[in-house]
């Protein structure tokens, strides 16, 4: 496939994930809700919401540490979602950075392999290899957020995946994404 320019793979509901080159995505959406201050969302703790918002229907556990609130590691274990294919349970290990500015967060994450911590699902998963992931959010007004995801894939990560299974992985990320955008528009204040 030519990628010169993107190829949108999906694009639902305001979230869209385009295919840049080959082991490059660019996925982007807009959160707004008018009853809530959205400010407060833009910290290392939206992790926990996305994992609550999706622990039913994606996710089997995870574990994370903040460190100074500017710091975090992250290991996020997926349900076995193709274990009828023959295809490994898979985790995600990571150490994250948040850098906060005046109107925008920026949260990248690499992946946690400097050998000191050994990931908590490495003997029963397989970890999702990734190079960067970069997300900048940016605080449009207090009630809009636009999110810019750039991610990147090694270039050599094993096997290739069956097109199938890349098209329903893509998927299953943008409705990770979808969920927790729908939760968040919907929030109301109670006093």
């Amino acid at each position: 496939m030519d990628y010169t320019s993107s190829t949108i793979l999906f694009n639902k509901e305001g979230v869209s994930l385009r295919k840049t080159r080959a082991n490059d995505y660019i996925v982007e959406f807009e959160l707004q809700n008018k009853e809530v201050s959205l400010e407060p969302i833009l910290h290392l703790h939206f992790l926990r919401l996305i994992y609550e918002v999706n622990k039913h229907d994606c996710f089997e556990d995870m574990t994370y540490d903040i460190q100074a609130n500017e710091h975090a590691t992250l290991a996020l274990k997926m349900k076995h979602f193709f274990q009828d294919f023959g295809i490994t349970q898979r985790y995600i290990f990571a150490k994250i950075h948040m850098t906060k500015l005046l109107n925008q967060a920026v949260f990248d994450a690499i992946p946690m392999q400097d050998g000191t911590i050994i990931p908590p699902y490495s003997a029963l998963c397989e970890e999702i290899p990734f190079s960067t992931m970069t997300s900048v959010c940016t605080l449009q007004n207090q009630h809009t957020i636009h999110s810019h995801t750039t991610i990147r894939f090694p270039e050599q990560i094993g096997e290739p995946l069956p097109e199938m299974i890349e098209s329903l992985s893509i998927k299953l990320f943008c409705n990770v994404l979808l969920r927790t955008k729908r939760f968040i528009e919907t929030m109301k204040v109670t006093v």
